[in-house]
């Protein structure tokens, strides 16, 4: 009988410990498998770029295997005061976040046709690169990261959603001299153009007073800076939303994307494109021992560049996402609009986001407010909640979508309308309280994001239905 010894069982024990449970095996998905066809024909899309098969295989590896690959790694430094020394378990959404933040560098400083293949010991890729590495003192490392999420409520060790984490890096970007970028999260699924070019055009010492208080400064730079922009959004209940999918494939066609922040339910993943009715992705849930640059002989980048992605089908994704765009100018900032406003926004009676010139609402235009919770979920009873003036960019959105919600809830008893439930559930973001119809059906949901504000949204079923709700 055989008795493995104990070195044996240190490494098996170990693989079992490389891969997170229940995850996806990473599969190339030009080989086709049993759950989906081949792709041999068609076009697939990558980041902004059309590969078409079989021809262009080989530039699409290449392609996809020039992304940066951010995941999970073991053996680094205490983060903090805490005992990690590992971000397995809890640091998906944080290296989905790297691997946006790292393809947004990639394109500002080598283009979107920079290959690794072919220039591998650039001096500009190795520095990007230590950016990413797992010490303290690296400017976007998951020690970085993880303690600026503290900030936001969030302990080390505690799950992000791609809203948090595109607020995480919004902050750490300020700090980020050498590269001069912008990130600009928009709020209540609306992309404001002003607000863009306000944090383009600001000095970068202003823009943490900018983000901390929403005082514009005085002083404004000649022209752009380079800009990140990242819109959170939900695309369903809980499962995707069917009619967005073809809305969803057009943001992958875009030359300013660099993917989606998303995954399915509690497994973040890095969407980069897509092929056929599936969505291809990164997949940062493999852990690797971690490595640093300067201490190699030789250096080797291979644990940070994936050859075989994953891919799932659209409506498997998890409903709560972020779409992320990278603009270098003013111009490219114009082409994107035109291209969301032409592709992704057009011809749908619920579009995913709205894109405006400047905000419906002025902080000016709101003092105080006080707001029964009892509009918003029967379990809170008469509690009340008070808002006082706002004095940062969440209090202010937390405010305006309240206001929103309430008339939504003023015209409807107006026009005599019956509610039929409302429910509170949690998902992504910490609560969510979902308003239903007498059809049964999702009208509208009031999201909370803890720490961070609420966020309206309104379902396709009550636009098209809404002779169920108002009568």
């Amino acid at each position: 009988m055989y008795h493995p010894t104990k070195d044996t069982i240190d490494i098996l024990f170990e693989a079992c410990l490389t891969y997170e449970p229940g995850q996806m095996e990473p599969i190339d998905f030009l080989e086709g498998n049993s759950k989906s066809n081949d792709f041999s024909g068609s076009v697939v899309w990558i980041l902004g770029k059309d590969h078409f098969l079989p021809k262009c295989i080989d530039d699409l590896h290449k392609d996809i295997s020039s992304r940066l690959w951010l995941s999970y790694r073991k053996g680094f430094q205490t983060i903090g005061n805490t005992n990690f020394t590992s971000d397995k378990g809890w640091g998906c959404m944080l290296r989905c976040g790297q691997m946006i933040l790292a393809e947004s560098l990639i394109r500002l400083h080598l283009g979107r046709d920079w290959l690794c293949s072919e220039d591998k010991e650039n001096i500009i890729y190795k520095k990007i690169l230590k950016l990413f590495e797992d010490k303290r003192s690296c400017t976007y490392s998951i020690h970085q990261i993880a303690l600026m999420g503290v900030c936001k409520g969030k302990t080390v060790g505690q799950w992000f959603g791609p809203n948090t984490i595109g607020h995480v890096l919004r902050q750490l970007s300020t700090f980020d001299s050498w590269n001069d970028l912008r990130i600009h999260v928009a709020m209540d699924t609306c992309l404001t153009k002003s607000d863009v070019e306000n944090v383009a055009t600001m000095q970068l010492e202003d823009l943490q007073n900018f983000y901390d208080t929403g005082k514009h400064p005085s002083n404004r730079l000649a022209s752009w800076r380079p800009v990140l922009v990242i819109i959170p959004l939900r695309v369903g209940l809980c499962t995707v939303n069917p009619i967005y999918v073809e809305y969803l494939k057009a943001c992958f066609e875009c030359e300013q994307s660099v993917g989606i922040i998303g995954g399915k339910p509690n497994q973040a993943l890095y969407f980069i494109g897509y092929a056929g009715e599936e969505v291809v992705f990164l997949d940062p849930h493999v852990c690797q021992p971690c490595t640093f640059t300067d201490e190699m002989e030789d250096f080797d980048d291979s644990s940070y560049h994936c050859t075989a992605p994953g891919r799932i089908p659209f409506l498997s994704m998890d409903p709560s996402l972020a779409l992320c765009f990278f603009c270098k100018d003013e111009r490219e900032f114009k082409a994107l609009c035109v291209f969301l406003e032409e592709r992704v926004l057009k011809d749908i009676s619920s579009p995913l986001f709205e894109i405006t010139q400047h905000r419906l609402h002025t902080r000016e235009n709101i003092s105080c407010r006080t707001v029964s919770a009892k509009s918003y979920s029967k379990s809170q009873g008469d509690e009340q909640m008070v808002c006082s003036s706002p004095s940062s960019e969440e209090e202010y959105e937390l405010i305006e979508a309240v206001l929103d919600f309430e008339m939504l809830l003023l015209t409807w008893m107006l026009s005599d309308a019956t509610v039929l439930d409302v429910e509170c559930c949690s998902f992504y973001f910490d609560v969510i309280f979902i308003l239903f119809g007498r059809n049964g059906h999702a009208a509208v949901e009031l999201r909370f994001h803890e720490g961070e504000g609420f966020a309206l949204n309104f379902f396709p079923e009550f636009q098209e239905n809404s002779n169920h709700f108002c009568k």
